[in-house]
C-alpha cells in the first residue's frame, strides 16, 4: 500500500467520526469505537481486502450521510410545523430520544456471504444496540 491508499484511508476514517458527531449520544459512541476498531485491523489486510474495506466503509458514509440529511430535513419540517419548538434541527437530530432510524436492513443474501466471525460480531453489535436503547 502506497501514500495515497493510506491518505484515502484516512480521509475515510475522518469523515465518519465526523458523520457520528450528528448521531445520538449513545450511537456516536458504539460508532465511533466501532469504527476505530475495524479500521486498526485494516492495518493488516491483504490489497484485496483493503479494496472491499473501502468500498464498504465508503457505502457506510453514504448512507450515513443520507439519514442524517434526511433527519434533518425532518427536524426543519417538525419545527416549520410548531412554533412552540424552539430547538434547532441539528439539537434536534442529536437528541436521545430521536425518532430518527439509522443503519439498513440486510438481506438474507447479505447474511449468507457474512463470515462466521463476521455474523458473531454483527449478533455482538445487536445485543449492544438493543440493550443501550431499550434503556431509553
Amino acid at each position: 500500500f502506497g501514500p495515497s491508499h493510506t491518505s484515502r484511508v484516512r480521509q475515510l476514517y475522518k469523515l465518519i467520526l465526523r458523520l457520528h458527531r450528528s448521531l445520538p449520544g449513545d450511537l456516536r459512541s458504539l460508532g465511533d469505537h466501532y469504527a476505530r476498531a475495524e479500521f486498526r485491523r485494516h492495518l493488516n489486510c491483504t490489497e484485496p481486502q483493503a479494496a472491499e474495506f473501502m468500498l464498504q466503509w465508503a457505502d457506510y458514509a453514504s448512507v450515513l450521510s443520507r439519514q442524517i440529511s434526511d433527519s434533518l430535513k425532518e427536524a426543519d419540517r417538525s419545527l416549520i410545523g410548531s412554533s412552540a419548538n424552539l430547538q434547532s434541527p441539528i439539537a434536534t437530530v442529536a437528541n436521545e430520544n430521536s425518532t430518527s432510524s439509522y443503519g439498513v436492513c440486510l438481506n438474507r443474501q447479505q447474511l449468507d456471504h457474512l463470515a462466521d466471525h463476521q455474523l458473531a460480531q454483527l449478533f455482538e453489535l445487536y445485543k449492544h444496540t438493543t440493550n443501550s436503547t431499550s434503556t431509553h
